[in-house]
């Protein structure tokens, strides 16, 4: 299904809005609600200080890509999971920028979202809040995205254990290239085969990779993958691990009978932004 399809039914089958508890990495609370205060900032933001394997690299002035190293399988064009590519430090500073009284969210049916930026209508620029541009920096530092061409559209997605989003993509809205760094609690995100028209409904689509998505981790998918799959996940508030891709890279111990527990889980995924070129006037 289509991304912007996908959240027009969304829209629609959301009749009110619903208030739930939601959990912080420090045990705050914050609404699950939507929220618009006119004339409010964002706190004081430093900047990221990123794992040290990080910071190292970004202290770095190279155009090298950190992307091959973190590749999972080379039959996959492309695929990449980058384990904590922030620090604990970073993310309770990043949860604290997203829940902050600046924070303006659209509910939907099964999660709740921020949308940035960088175009005007009119395809002027703008600039993202602080924290969004240090992430697009950092990714832009690590040969994620180039210079010449960052992103420019940003979607937050906040999930409640139990919420998902059911497999989709993207579109040809945008580009095919795409990074989502997950904050405080991990998930199993999959990639289906993208079934021609006459096989829906007739059989189960192929399962084209697993991952486990671990707090902090960064996860890029481009090309193929992106163009010949759907991306989702469960609404569950438990699951099991299975046979992830990615499993030499998460967490040690974890095995297919691990039984993954959600908790309020956010999402922050980077997209270029097609562009129609505006065509000048005909003169009569």
């Amino acid at each position: 299904m289509d991304f912007e399809k996908l959240m027009k039914e969304e829209l629609e089958k959301r009749k009110k809005k619903e208030v739930t508890s939601r959990e912080t990495p420090h045990g705050e609370e914050v609404e699950h609600s939507s929220v618009q205060l006119a004339g409010k900032k964002y706190p004081e933001f430093s900047g990221l200080s990123l794992s040290k394997d990080f910071a190292s690299l970004l202290s770095l002035e190279t155009s090298n890509s950190i992307l091959p190293r973190y590749r999972i399988r080379n039959d996959l064009n492309e695929l990449y999971y980058i384990p904590d590519f922030i620090t604990l430090e970073d993310e309770a500073c990043l949860w604290k920028q997203i829940h902050s009284e600046a924070a303006v969210w659209t509910e939907l049916r099964s999660r709740r979202l921020q949308c940035f930026s960088s175009i005007h209508q009119d395809k002027a620029t703008q600039s993202f809040p602080k924290y969004i541009q240090n992430l697009v920096d950092a990714f832009i530092k690590a040969g994620i995205f180039q210079r010449d061409n960052p992103p420019n559209h940003v979607l937050l997605n906040e999930y409640i254990p139990g919420e998902g989003i059911m497999h989709h993509t993207d579109g040809e809205k945008y580009q095919s290239h795409v990074a989502c760094i997950s904050l405080n609690s991990p998930c199993v995100f999959s990639f289906i085969e993208r079934q021609k028209t006459a096989d829906i409904g007739t059989r189960r689509p192929k399962v084209v990779s697993k991952l486990l998505l671990e707090p902090r981790s960064v996860i890029v998918f481009k090309n193929e993958v992106y163009l010949n799959t759907l991306h989702g996940l469960n609404a569950v508030e438990k699951e099991r691990c299975g046979r992830i891709d990615n499993v030499h890279l998460v967490s040690e111990g974890v095995q297919e009978d691990t039984i993954i527990s959600r908790g309020v889980r956010v999402s922050i995924t980077f997209r270029m932004e097609n562009i129609p070129e505006q065509t000048s006037p005909v003169e009569e």
